[in-house]
């Protein structure tokens, strides 16, 4: 399921939040120019690998970060901004921009960090934004569980998007779910996968990191409560 977006207005703006989709958007970009040329891919060095990270995590402290801002392919990128997108503007209305650009960034370290912790002697580059996005839908979770979500089927979205930029159809094939139920089927899932990826022996099993992932949203409850906690 790709959710489209949420009954949920915001209450501030969200430079953050539209800056990481730019951001994102932006070293895609220069990443498929890179392919395109020939070349041998320049951003591997800033991927996050297990292995040598944890050889050498002076060398590497800086890949937990830059990993957060590369992707594998067009449709990991869109599928993470627009969890981005829908989530992550609340988020950032609720904590601050300041704030939420630390939690976001701090997410991505921990959520790299879970990742490798599983398979020290990885050689597996790991990209992609999903760990500190996981962060941001466990705040979600938390604080608009009762807002409803709008998402459809994934296999649907390109003739969805398609059909509407074409022939300006209505918004059909589109459910309607309360928060906690579309974020909780999601982790649900993710814990899932994960826990196989281990029972299996498989830990980079279908090119995802589910335990970046887990550790993420792990990481993103672990800030809620802090922050609730602080708060009264």
């Amino acid at each position: 399921m790709l959710p489209i977006r949420d009954i949920n207005p915001r209450t501030r703006p969200v430079p953050v939040t539209r800056s990481l989709i730019i951001i994102n958007i932006a070293v895609f970009t220069v990443q498929v120019f890179a392919l395109a040329l020939g070349t041998p891919p320049p951003w591997l060095p800033f991927a996050f690998v297990p292995d040598a990270f944890f050889s050498n995590p002076w060398a590497y402290a800086f890949t937990p970060l830059t990993a957060a801002f590369l992707h594998g392919s067009a449709a990991h990128l869109i599928g993470n901004l627009f969890f981005l997108y829908v989530f992550g503007d609340n988020v950032e209305a609720r904590l601050g921009s300041v704030r939420f650009a630390g939690f976001y960034l701090a997410a991505a370290v921990a959520s790299a960090l879970a990742h490798g912790a599983l398979q020290p002697s990885s050689l597996t580059p790991m990209v992609g934004a999903s760990g500190p996005i996981s962060a941001v839908l466990a705040a979600y979770l938390v604080w608009y569980s009762g807002r409803q979500v709008q998402a459809m089927l994934l296999p649907l979205v390109p003739a969805y998007l398609l059909m509407r930029l074409v022939w300006r159809v209505p918004p059909f094939h589109l459910w309607w779910f309360p928060a906690w139920l579309f974020l909780g089927y999601w982790a649900v899932v993710q814990l899932i996968e994960a826990t196989g990826s281990v029972t299996l022996g498989r830990l980079d099993g279908a090119g995802v990191a589910w335990w970046a992932h887990v550790g993420g949203f792990a990481f993103g409850l672990a800030t809620v409560a802090l922050t609730s906690r602080r708060r009264r």
